[in-house]
Order: C-alpha cells, then sequence, then structure tokens
C-alpha cells in the first residue's frame, strides 16, 4: 500500500472544503484535497450542457460576505456579477423588497390589516432584540399563536423555504430568528458569469501552489484514528489504495459520511446520538430552463409567496448572458416539496411546479427543460435542517467537520459552508503548526 505525507487532509471538495483547504495552504500547510467524483466543487460547481453553463446546486453567490472576503485574503479573482436583489410576488403583484424596513413593509402588504401586522411584527422583533422562541416549535406553531391569515401564512412560506430551504411547518422558528440576526438575509448577491467552478479552480490553485494537490476520482475509505486522534486518509486512487498521513483531516463528506470514514468503533456514543438525532438532509428541486428570450424580466430573483410548490425563480442569464449560447436565456428554479425528508413523489412535485409555472410566467409552454435537479439524501440542498446545526469538532482530535452540515449557528448555504471552512483552519492553527 503506497503511501504519502502531508499536514492536512480535506475529504470533499465542496466550499466548505475548498475553503479550508486554499486557507491551510495558505498558511503554510501542506494541504491535499481527496474528490470521489471526476470534477470539483460539489453543489457549488458548474456542468456544460447544450451550450449551457449549468449550475450543480447553488444559484446565488453571496456579494460583500465572508466568501468574497475570502477571495480577497487569497490573492484571487471574485468573477461575480451582483443581481439587483429580491421580488416577492404578492396577491398577484410583484414588490421588491425596501433596503431598510423591508420585511415590516412586505407583512403589510401580504397582511393588508396595519393592526395585524404590526402584531406580527412585534413578535418577531421580540425575537430578534428578547428572547427567540423555544427550539420546540415550528414557525408555523409560532406565528399561528398570533395569526391563522392564509395570505401572511403563505408569504411566510415563500419567504424561509427560498432563504432556508424548508416549509414552516417543519423549520424550528428559532432558525428565521437566528437567520436574520446573523446574515440579515440575503442582502446582495449575484452569478459567476464563468461558471461556479472558475471560482473553485482559483481555490484549487492556491492549494497547488502552495505545495498541495487536488485529487478527483479519489474516494476516501477510511480516516485513520490512533488514540482518538486523526492520523491520516485511506484513499483509493486509480485502482489502488493509498494511505496518506498527516496531522489534520477536515471532513467536507457530510455527518453521516463522515461517521462511517471514522468507523463508530472510534467514536463516542453521544457524538453518534448527536449526529443521528440531529441529522435531517433537506430536499428540494432545481429547474433550469432554456429559453427564445427572458422569462422573467428582473435582473434579480422573484419569491412567489403563495404557490404550490415553486420558491424562487431567477433569470441569470439577464446579468450574465455568457452562462447561455448566444440568442439563449437561461431561467433557475427551486421548488420545496411538501416534506423536506423522504419518501418523495418525484413525478407529482415535478408536476406541481410546472403548474405553478405556468400560472407565473406568460409564455412558459415554450420553454425547454434542460435539467430537472433532486437533490436529496446523500446529495441534499442543505445535509442539516437550519436550527439543527452540528458542531465544526467532531470527538476525534484534530479532525474537524465543514460544509452546510456543520455550520455556525444562524448561518445557511454558502456563506455558512464558507465560514464552517475558515473556523476549522483557524481552530487547526491554534493548535497545529506546519510540519510537511
Amino acid at each position: 500500500m503506497a503511501q504519502q505525507k502531508f499536514d492536512v487532509v480535506v475529504i470533499g471538495s465542496g466550499i466548505g472544503g475548498m475553503t479550508a483547504a486554499a486557507m491551510a495552504a495558505h498558511k503554510g500547510y501542506k494541504t491535499l484535497v481527496v474528490e470521489k467524483l471526476p470534477f470539483i466543487g460539489g453543489r457549488f460547481s458548474t456542468r456544460e450542457w447544450k451550450g449551457f453553463k449549468l449550475t450543480s446546486g447553488a444559484i446565488g453567490v453571496e456579494v460583500g460576505g465572508v466568501m468574497e472576503k475570502t477571495f480577497k485574503e487569497l490573492g484571487l479573482d471574485f468573477d461575480v456579477r451582483q443581481e439587483e436583489g429580491m421580488r416577492y410576488r404578492i396577491g398577484g403583484q410583484d414588490f421588491e423588497m425596501p433596503k431598510r424596513g423591508g420585511l415590516k413593509a412586505l407583512i403589510n402588504i401580504a397582511c393588508g390589516d396595519e393592526k395585524e401586522a404590526d402584531r406580527i411584527y412585534g413578535l418577531i422583533r421580540q425575537g430578534w432584540k428578547w428572547q427567540e422562541p423555544p427550539g420546540t416549535l415550528t414557525f408555523q406553531e409560532w406565528l399561528s399563536q398570533y395569526t391563522q391569515n392564509p395570505k401572511i401564512l403563505g408569504f411566510f412560506q415563500g419567504v424561509l423555504s427560498a432563504m432556508l430551504g424548508g416549509n414552516i411547518w417543519e423549520l424550528p422558528a428559532h432558525a428565521f430568528i437566528r437567520f436574520q440576526t446573523n446574515m440579515g438575509g440575503y442582502r446582495a448577491f449575484g452569478v459567476a458569469p464563468k461558471g461556479n467552478t472558475y471560482l473553485m479552480n482559483q481555490l484549487a490553485d492556491v492549494i497547488r501552489k502552495n505545495g498541495g494537490d487536488v485529487w478527483t476520482s479519489a474516494p476516501a475509505r477510511k480516516v485513520v484514528v490512533e488514540s482518538g486522534t486523526a492520523k491520516g486518509v485511506v484513499v483509493q486512487k486509480k485502482g489502488q489504495e493509498v494511505t496518506v498521513s498527516s496531522q489534520a483531516v477536515i471532513s467536507n463528506a457530510g455527518p453521516r459520511r463522515t461517521i462511517e470514514l471514522i468507523g463508530s468503533e472510534n467514536l463516542d456514543r453521544a457524538y453518534i446520538k448527536l449526529v443521528r438525532d440531529t441529522y435531517v438532509p433537506m430536499s428540494v428541486m432545481w429547474l433550469q430552463i432554456a429559453s427564445d428570450k427572458p422569462l422573467l424580466p428582473y435582473h434579480g430573483m422573484l419569491v412567489p409567496a403563495e404557490a404550490r410548490r415553486v420558491n424562487l425563480i431567477n433569470c441569470p442569464t439577464n446579468v450574465a448572458p455568457e452562462l447561455a449560447p448566444k440568442g439563449k436565456s437561461l431561467l433557475i428554479v427551486g421548488a420545496a416539496p411538501k416534506s423536506m425528508t423522504p419518501p418523495h413523489d418525484f413525478k407529482g412535485e415535478l408536476e406541481l411546479a410546472l403548474l405553478d409555472l405556468k400560472d407565473i410566467i406568460p409564455g412558459f409552454d415554450n420553454a425547454e427543460i434542460l435539467m430537472a435537479s433532486w437533490f436529496s439524501g446523500d446529495w441534499p440542498v442543505l445535509h442539516t435542517m437550519p436550527g439543527h446545526e452540528l458542531p465544526n469538532k467532531t470527538n476525534i482530535e484534530n479532525l474537524w467537520q465543514v460544509g452546510d452540515g456543520a455550520v455556525p449557528q444562524g448561518w445557511a448555504a454558502l456563506p455558512g459552508s464558507t465560514l464552517s471552512g475558515r473556523l476549522a483552519v483557524e481552530d487547526m492553527e491554534r493548535r497545529l503548526k506546519p510540519e510537511a
């Protein structure tokens, strides 16, 4: 069995893993990334199809946040073209989110009753300023104490499923409060005109330029553990098992797969129970649709607050025409299923999403569905439901977990995954010095 030595081995090349790897390499640690797929990026990558640059998952890149900060620290080109914010379709009309007092203004529109709107906003403000809701209540249970108005419930279903990927009858109430407190919602975002892979390749270049490497089609088989400490990873590379020794291991493989790689015999039962009780991979559907002209007039996203399933619509080619062949337009649609957890009726959910699009978008019948993607199980939209975040550390010394299965409380998606990678490296730097 071949052997190699690095300071750090990162399992998985999603944004959390690549952030951690690039930051570690930049700080002088000889770093190896091992990825089971033939390409890097995971759900933040790009696939070419019929001349279109299609996303493998993520559709909005935060501008001015932790990801842009990371790229600037590493001296990289953060090539993201900003869009114009979010609009909400309420009662058949589209309203732009104001820069100040936006949520309160939209609640007023959705309610149509100023007193009821004040009461609801007061409840949310209390969660921000005084005491967040108990973790035992879903957002719908919490809100239903103050209103049964189907319009306001429909509005918040649209908002929460678009921002956090889940339904108000499943998401904990405090997840929304923490998200708004820590991230302030998605205020500024954009698209990568050269595709998401362009950004990920820059992180890979940092790793290689600092003496490290990135292996694709190289699945991790086992984390080597000795006396409760991570000592490396066994990797399948070109049909051969390679043992890579290291001071530290960072896993971006997801909580369940990380436990399998460590081996339950090396973990205490309390940690295994924590993961099993907390791990709720969330499901969603993405549709990527081609048309001869833009199907959405906005240079930003639309959240339809009263749809059956569709929770997010974006036409990225309005700001980045490079993502489509000349004379073509790309539309990306998100749809939240009735339940975030299996079993799912994929065909039925798709039919409901298409009915929504026919209602929302004039001329949709002439569009072509390029790809219908179902994110679920081991390839979810998020590995852990917001409000049920897992810790960065495992109970194996020098083994950290990153990605959307281990984001800090109140964070989610790309920003949360990026931050998890940074935090793991900051903690590692306090404990270990480069040796390899």
